[in-house]
């Protein structure tokens, strides 16, 4: 194995919108931890966040990432130099009253366990929580930008998992989202994987709604029918799922939803936004708000499955990539919106 080099480049988020890339020392690897080769990382929409991201910067943004094991550390087994991996920037403990029931991203060490220094960079330190309890070997077939998928798609997964259960609980037929009617408020990236996850898990009818007609398009791949925002009305909805940060959308989603129904809220809002809704018809209606937030091991593993079993591929949501080097044009590109649904920069 060659030795890591002294340094490597990350791209630093210095302030909201302003990105610039800096030569850093090269992580190494303590005892029970690996280093990670980045070979591909995708821009989240937190990352795009100024509210989100202000309070940490200047920090190395990104967590979307998979790469290649590049250095292993004293008392590492079962993991060799080389091996392609997806990795987690959280993991749980695993033993913990929010683990034992399922609450994994209320977990204290999921909340305090993070990438070195962060995943747009050429090499992360993963520490040994990260490295036993949510780093995956990639299957034969799936590629570095397939693999960069998983964190984001994981999230897909828990958020319509917590939406059938619950739907099963409330149905007396039981069918949970089989067979539901769902609306999909925000076609973007998270949307489009949200929709394409809710057809195979046998939703009965799709409506997508975004204002822009490039991403309504793309919505035609999965969606029964595509929506302008000014053309949504009730449309009495099992399932309505606000993948936009607006308050605005989240009423419109209760509106659409039928009584008795539930309005998954997948993308969060800056601290102390007030939603425009009527406790007086959440009460009468029994519309149910279901927040759904990260991803946790079980997630990512059944995210991963869907990426190997080719439902979800680069090929089909990765609308421009660029070299580390373009950093600054990523960040702006994935920013602008409209054509863009996910922004990978590649490192390889």
């Amino acid at each position: 194995m060659s030795p890591l080099p002294a340094t490597m480049h990350a791209a630093v988020l210095r302030a909201p919108g302003e990105v610039e890339i800096r030569e850093l020392p090269t992580p190494h690897p303590g005892p029970g931890e690996v280093v990670v080769r980045v070979r591909a990382c995708g821009i989240c929409g937190s990352d795009l966040m100024d509210w989100y991201v202000a309070p940490r910067t200047p920090f190395v943004f990104g967590h979307e990432l998979s790469g290649e094991i590049a250095a292993v550390g004293e008392g590492v087994t079962g993991w060799r130099v080389g091996d392609p991996v997806f990795v987690h920037h959280h993991a749980p403990c695993g033993d913990c009253a929010a683990c034992l029931r399922g609450d994994e991203v209320h977990c204290a060490a999921w909340r305090a366990s993070r990438l070195e220094p962060g995943g747009m960079a050429e090499y992360v330190r993963v520490p040994s929580g990260i490295l036993h309890r949510d780093t995956l070997r990639l299957p034969p077939g799936v590629g570095f930008d397939d693999a960069a998928l998983t964190e984001p798609v994981a999230c897909a997964v828990k958020a319509l998992r917590r939406a059938d259960r619950l739907l099963t609980g409330l149905e007396a037929r039981g069918q949970g989202l089989g067979g539901a009617r769902v609306l999909l408020l925000g076609a973007g990236f998270s949307g489009q994987v949200l929709g394409t996850l809710a057809r195979r898990w046998g939703a009965r009818e799709l409506l997508a709604v975004d204002p822009s007609s490039e991403r309504r398009d793309l919505a035609r791949r999965w969606a029964t029918t595509v929506l302008h925002p000014e053309a949504v009305a009730s449309h009495e909805v099992d399932l309505a799922v606000v993948a936009v940060a607006s308050p605005q959308a989240v009423a419109t989603a209760v509106r659409a939803v039928r009584s008795g129904g539930v309005v998954l809220l997948y993308a969060p809002l800056p601290p102390g936004s007030p939603l425009p809704l009527d406790a007086h018809e959440l009460f009468f209606r029994e519309i149910t708000l279901l927040p759904s937030y990260s991803a946790g091991p079980r997630d990512t593993r059944e995210a991963l499955r869907w990426i190997a079993e080719g439902e979800i591929r680069a090929t089909e949501f990765v609308t421009h990539r660029f070299p580390l080097r373009q950093v600054q044009e990523a960040y702006r590109t994935a920013r602008a919106g409209g054509p863009a649904l996910k922004v990978l920069v590649e490192m390889p």
